[in-house]
């Protein structure tokens, strides 16, 4: 008999809310900057450390920075 309970569609949309910026953050190291999967995996273990000791919201603001890095990237190779 199988006591594993299955996560109700709630649960598992908070937590894809919960995780969604940080997708977006991992997205667009790899594929908007083109940065390795490694370095991007290290820069997210970053960020989320620095949540974790306290500093709220490191990703959200790390987000909109590289979304200006990414606008200054492309204005300079045109």
């Amino acid at each position: 008999m199988d006591t594993r309970r299955k996560p109700s569609s709630m649960a598992i949309e908070c937590l894809e809310m919960f995780h969604g910026i940080d997708r977006t953050a991992f997205r667009m190291l790899t594929q908007v900057l083109h940065r390795e999967v490694k370095q991007s995996l290290m820069v997210m273990a970053f960020l989320l450390s620095m949540e974790s000791m306290g500093l709220n919201g490191v990703v959200e603001k790390s987000l909109k920075l590289e979304t200006l890095g990414h606008v200054l990237k492309t204005e300079i190779t045109l």
